[in-house]
C-alpha cells in the first residue's frame, strides 16, 4: 500500500511497474544457482545509527568497468527485503523469506543494463524488525556482488531512506507494516548518484556470509515469482474525495479510506484536473 500519491515521476516508481515474468526488467532474468557452492566476496553492510522498528534505508556504489562482459551475474541478499537496481533500472526485489538459520540469495543476468566506463549499483532495503510471514528479520542488512566488479564493504554509501515513514502501521501479522512512501522525498536520482554525496554515510561492516546473525546464505530455493502488468478493461465508476486539512498525515490511513465521503460523478465524465494531464486506461494487448 502507499500512504501518499505524487505527480512526479522517480527512478523507483516508474521502474517497479515494468517487470518482467521472469524475475527483473530490462532483460535480467533471476538465475538458478541452487547446485553451486558460491564463495562470497562480498560482506554485509548496515547504515550506523538507531533504527526504528519500521526501517528502510538505500545504498549505493559506483564502479568502472573497461568493457561489458559476455555475462555478468548480479547476487543479492537482504535482512530482510531489497529492491536493486543497475545504472537506474530495475533489476528485481526480493528475496524469498528465509528462516532462523538461513538468509536466501538471488541472482540475476544484469550485462544488458552495463556499459563501459563508470556504471552504479542501487539497493533500497526493508527491514520490519519484526517476524511477519513476509520477514524473519534479524537486523538490518544488505550484501551484494557482482563478482569481479563490486561488492558491498566499507566503500558504499547509505543513508536511512527518507521518502519512506517509519510510522505507518502494521497492515496484518501475516504482512507486517504497510509501506508509506512519500514520492517528493525521494532524493532525485539517487540510484546513479545525481542527489550528491553530502547525505551519504560510510556504512558499518557487519560480518562475512555465514557468520553474520549465524545464518547461513543459501540460493533462492524456489522458482521467482512472475510480475505482470495488468490495465483495466473499462472504468465503471468515478468520483470524487474532498480534501481533508491533516489527513495526508495521519498514519491510520486504512481507515480514513474506509470513512472518507465519496461525491459520485456520472460516467463518462471524470473530476477536473490541473496541473496534470488526465489518466487514461486501456485495455492491454490481448484483453477487453
Amino acid at each position: 500500500m502507499t500512504g501518499k500519491k505524487s505527480t512526479r515521476k522517480t527512478d523507483s516508481a516508474a521502474r517497479r511497474r515494468s517487470t518482467s515474468p521472469e524475475g527483473g526488467a530490462g532483460g535480467c532474468p533471476m538465475l538458478d544457482e541452487m547446485d553451486k557452492k558460491i564463495r562470497w566476496a562480498a560482506s554485509w553492510i548496515s547504515p550506523p545509527g538507531d533504527k526504528a522498528p519500521n526501517y528502510y534505508f538505500l545504498a549505493r556504489k559506483n564502479f568502472n568497468i573497461a568493457a561489458v562482459p559476455r555475462k555478468a551475474l548480479l547476487r543479492i541478499a537482504a535482512d530482510a527485503r531489497y529492491a536493486v537496481f543497475v545504472n537506474g533500472e530495475f533489476v528485481g526485489n526480493g528475496p524469498a523469506r528465509g528462516t532462523h538459520k538461513r538468509y536466501f540469495a538471488d541472482s540475476y543476468s544484469v550485462a544488458s543494463l552495463l556499459h563501459p566506463g563508470s556504471n552504479w549499483i542501487a539497493a533500497e532495503v526493508h527491514c520490519c524488525l519484526k517476524p511477519s510471514y513476509t520477514m524473519a528479520p534479524f537486523h538490518t542488512a544488505l550484501l551484494a556482488e557482482l563478482p569481479g566488479m563490486v561488492a558491498t564493504d566499507a566503500t558504499w554509501q547509505v543513508r536511512t531512506d527518507p521518502s519512506h515513514r517509519p510510522d505507518s502501521l502494521i497492515y496484518t501479522g501475516q504482512i507486517g507494516f504497510s509501506e508509506w512512501k512519500e514520492m517528493p522525498a525521494e532524493p532525485p536520482r539517487w540510484m546513479t548518484g545525481g542527489d550528491g554525496s553530502s547525505a551519504w554515510l560510510k556504512p558499518l561492516v557487519m560480518g562475512e556470509p555465514d557468520v553474520f546473525t549465524g545464518r547461513r546464505v543459501v540460493p533462492r530455493p524456489i522458482a521467482p515469482p512472475e510480475n505482470s502488468l495488468l490495465h483495466p478493461a473499462k472504468i465503471i465508476e468515478t468520483g470524487r474525495v474532498p480534501f481533508t486539512p491533516g489527513a495526508a498525515e495521519n498514519p491510520d490511513y486504512a481507515t480514513l479510506i474506509a470513512t472518507e465521503p465519496h461525491t459520485a460523478l456520472p460516467l463518462p465524465a471524470a473530476p477536473p484536473m490541473t496541473a496534470m494531464n488526465p489518466l487514461v486506461f486501456e485495455p492491454g494487448p490481448g484483453r477487453e
